[in-house]
């Protein structure tokens, strides 16, 4: 009689190799809407910062400062001559203000005031499900992000 060699049969590997691809199949969908939830975190803290910004830089300047929202483009700029940034473009963006603030059809802005007070508004974004708004306050020029 032969002596049994230490190792795994054939049929344990197979078993393992099942395990491992229910486990992966079960995974990678969580994992990727969990990565849309990322993006659309991370665009509206960047849109966020960006108002905080230009809110304490109108107090310290003492002039305007604004917020150019293009939603056709889906970018953003600080200030009619400054740099746009763009934004991902499976997000949906909405920008709620003021009709004095809307540029045109797809553009609009987001100003604040030497006294600390805004226009006002809202810009909403939307991914797989998911929103979050954020809200421009215009008696304080707060800017707060709700998930």
């Amino acid at each position: 009689m032969r002596g049994r060699v230490p190792g795994f049969s054939l049929l344990e590997l197979l078993v393992v190799m099942a395990v491992i691809s229910l486990v992966l199949s079960l995974a990678v969908p969580r994992l990727s809407a969990s990565l849309e939830g990322m993006a659309l975190k991370h665009t509206s803290r960047e849109l966020a910062l960006a108002l905080k910004h230009l809110h304490r830089q109108a107090i310290r300047r003492g002039q305007v400062a604004e917020l150019l929202l293009y939603l056709d483009r889906h970018e953003y700029a600080l200030g009619q001559q400054g740099k746009r940034h763009a934004l991902p473009r499976d997000i949906h963006i909405t920008l709620t203000t003021g009709a004095s603030e809307q540029v045109d059809a797809a553009t609009g802005a987001v100003r604040f005031y030497a006294d600390g007070s805004a226009s006002g508004g809202e810009i909403r974004l939307a991914q797989g499900g998911r929103d979050t708004a954020i809200q421009i306050n215009w008696l304080t020029g707060r800017v707060v992000v709700h998930d």
